[in-house]
């Protein structure tokens, strides 16, 4: 039986067999389940709630993996070329960020969630990542923000986890070299803005009434394109597809359009779908690497 438990660190044979006797079978089944409900069958609660954050993470990234592999599939069946190459640059670059950093697919709405005192004192520290403080302040805006759907789904400490993620990911991408300048910078809020249907000028009062700054914002904006081109450089440089997977993608798709037009499209596709999978064992790398601390 495939339950999906293999995917997450930590369950071996013994911790599986508690679960099966649990009445937890599948990693949905794992995703939805209580607290009480993995301890009770002879789980420590540390590891209980590992477990269950864990199974969460996946069945959201493996759901954006889905939804992309059905669609190309369809797709296929229409305009492969056009549409397998819309689905290479639009895909999870940006979706499946949402499935490992969830506070992410706020973006759109970041100007309500930037934090007015976020000034890093250790004081107000909700967990202190190599140095670089996640204020309390930071943590509640972000929770505060998320749509009812998530609140149920994720507590404090789990959104936390998350921040803690991301600002790993942040430091590596600065260490990597990845940048982005200024200018880019502001065409990306001119974009934004345009996509809101506001003026700049609407931005920096709604700001202003949120107890925020168009330079905070600014700097949100700076690191979600900072995290968005690590993503893009992991996909197209740092996860391995062969010539024989694309291939034997290319027959199984039944794609009609010759393969050497479409062959790098196929390839970037396949990647993306793994990058889920490579961004939570990098992750695990740089938390091991780390020094953090939590207070929460």
């Amino acid at each position: 039986m495939d339950t999906g438990f293999e995917s997450i660190k930590g369950v071996g044979p013994s911790t599986r067999k508690k679960l099966f006797e649990a009445k937890i079978r599948t990693i949905e089944e794992l995703a939805s389940a209580s607290l009480a409900d993995v301890t009770q069958a002879g789980i420590g609660e540390d590891k209980a709630k590992k477990l269950i954050s864990e199974a969460k993470k996946i069945l959201s990234q493996t759901s954006k993996a889905s939804e992309t592999a059905q669609t190309v599939q369809v797709t296929h069946e229409m305009k492969p070329a056009v549409r397998i190459q819309q689905e290479a640059s639009e895909f999870p670059v940006r979706a499946f960020i949402a499935g490992i950093v969830v506070v992410l697919v706020l973006i759109a709405i970041v100007f309500v969630v930037v934090s007015q005192n976020n000034q890093g004192s250790l004081d107000n520290a909700a967990a202190v990542v190599n140095g670089q403080v996640i204020t309390f302040n930071t943590l509640d805006d972000q929770y505060r923000a998320l749509p009812d759907e998530f609140r149920q789904m994720y507590t404090r400490e789990e959104i936390l986890e998350q921040l803690i993620d991301k600002e790993l990911l942040l430091q590596y991408a600065y260490r990597e070299g990845i940048r982005v300048t200024q200018q880019e910078t502001e065409e990306r809020i001119d974009e934004l803005v345009a996509s809101f249907g506001i003026s700049r000028q609407q931005l920096e009062q709604v700001l202003v009434n949120g107890g925020s700054s168009l330079q905070e914002y600014r700097s949100a904006v700076q690191e979600e394109m900072v995290l968005m081109r690590l993503l893009e450089t992991i996909v197209s440089q740092r996860i391995p597809v062969s010539d024989e997977e694309v291939l034997s993608f290319y027959i199984e798709m039944n794609i009609e359009v010759p393969f050497g037009e479409i062959r790098e499209s196929i390839r970037d596709t396949l990647a993306q779908q793994r990058a889920p999978e490579y961004l939570s064992a990098l992750i695990e790398e740089l938390r091991e690497d780390a020094t953090i601390s939590v207070f929460i």
